[in-house]
């Protein structure tokens, strides 16, 4: 899924990363908990940092969907399951 929207980044623990975007073609904000291949880290973050980011690429998405922010249940989900730390 290449996304071009992505406005930020916030690193929670090595590899889980919480991705905040734009609007994308449903017109709707959306946010992405993504696992990123620790070699391919720095490659991640230079991808969002452009603006530009194919997740597959860099690791696998755990959990998405649409709002400014991730639901209670799924930041529970992500701290219990894979150490997000946020």
């Amino acid at each position: 899924m290449k996304t071009a929207f992505a406005k930020a980044v916030a690193s929670r623990n090595d590899t889980v990363y919480l991705v905040h975007g734009g609007e994308d073609y449903t017109a709707q904000p959306a946010w992405y908990f993504v696992s990123v291949d620790n070699i391919r880290v720095r490659a991640f973050q230079k991808a969002v940092s452009a603006g530009a980011v194919s997740f597959e690429e860099f690791g696998t998405i755990l959990e998405s969907g649409y709002g400014v922010e991730p639901p209670y249940a799924i930041i529970a989900h992500m701290r219990a399951n894979y150490g997000y730390a946020g």
